[in-house]
């Protein structure tokens, strides 16, 4: 069965306040006037609106997307977030089938927040019927986009109570969806400064380096182990090496595979869904978390339409068994019976 998969990684910030802009003309391109310590949100409110009442949602946010590749890193997302502000002005709850998770998922957290503020928690169960409606059940990522959301909404230190509420949307598998973009805006969110953004992770330690996990209700342990991929590969600064050791020392298995697919998930992407390299490395780490590391990356390339048809191959050089395993795992979408 085919399914429409948006899969992201991305960090997620707050939007900055104090800054302003000074618009040549609301009828041109507006990205070469960014400058960071001229950045006036409102006045790029009322740009996007307009063009959207203008010229459609659909064509003002490939604009948008457009305009924005050449701002710097933190205005790209203080940006999202006001064009997430502008869909939900003038398309209300259709706005979040618009948003995707371009400069890190800015346009969904702008989105939720003046939804929340508006229609108050029964948005969560409003914005995952429109996500179903445009991309399917299995569309996960844009009920991954409602997770980030949702921290906006309860706080960072809220955890448990931000993944109850994403029992309001539709989640067919444990690690997709909802929950895995609270775990990622809750391990990486970023700080904005001027002209620049930058990760702020949840602590790391030796004591505790599998963060939050051991805190969580256990019905969402698997996706938070899931999720640990992403917070190490910032923590510690990409050592592979070091997160496969990691999961390979988790005691119960079933969390230990989970981990080992995030970090699979994780390895593909950096290793630009290179097949070869990402064997290689997922290889190199603990016997125990190899074959899951290879059905990960798999992941991260059949869920990614560029690099789907490389998917199984990662399985190929795997033992008889072993590849048996990856090709049975590697379609995370797709409820294990």
């Amino acid at each position: 069965m085919k399914k429409s998969l948006i899969i992201v990684f991305g960090a997620i910030i707050l939007l900055g306040t104090g800054l302003s802009l000074l618009f040549l003309s609301n009828e041109r391109d507006v990205a070469s006037q960014i400058e960071p310590a001229t950045y006036a949100a409102q006045e790029d409110l009322s740009f996007w609106i307009k063009e959207i009442q203008k010229k459609g949602a659909d064509s003002s946010y490939k604009k948008f997307i457009d305009s924005n590749k050449s701002a710097p890193l933190g205005v790209q997302h203080i940006r999202a977030h006001v064009m997430g502000e502008a869909l939900f002005s003038t398309e209300e709850i259709n706005g979040i089938a618009i948003c995707d998770s371009n400069f890190g998922f800015g346009c969904f957290h702008g989105l939720f927040t003046v939804g929340f503020a508006s229609r108050g928690r029964s948005f969560i169960k409003e914005a995952d019927t429109t996500c179903v409606a445009r991309y399917g059940v299995f569309g996960t990522g844009c009920q991954h986009g409602i997770g980030h959301g949702i921290v906006e909404y309860t706080g960072p230190d809220r955890l448990n109570e931000a993944l109850s509420l994403c029992k309001e949307t539709s989640q067919p598998t444990p690690l997709l969806g909802c929950t895995s973009g609270v775990f990622m805006e809750h391990n990486t969110p970023f700080t904005v400064l001027p002209g620049e953004a930058l990760p702020e992770p949840y602590p790391f330690s030796e004591e505790h380096p599998y963060g939050a996990c051991n805190e969580v209700d256990s019905e969402y342990q698997e996706s938070c182990y899931y999720e640990l991929g992403g917070w190490w590969e910032v923590v510690l600064k990409g050592d592979k090496l070091k997160m496969g050791e990691l999961c390979s020392e988790i005691a119960d298995t079933q969390l230990r595979d989970m981990c080992a697919l995030g970090l699979g998930n994780i390895i593909g992407p950096t290793n630009e869904y290179s097949v070869e390299k990402s064997s290689a490395l997922c290889s190199s780490i603990p016997e125990n978390v190899q074959t899951l590391c290879h059905a990960g990356a798999a992941w991260s390339m059949f869920s990614n339409p560029n690099f789907s048809d490389r998917a199984k191959d990662m399985c190929e050089n795997l033992s008889s068994m072993e590849k048996e395993i990856c090709l049975e795992s590697y379609d995370l979408a797709t409820p294990l019976p």
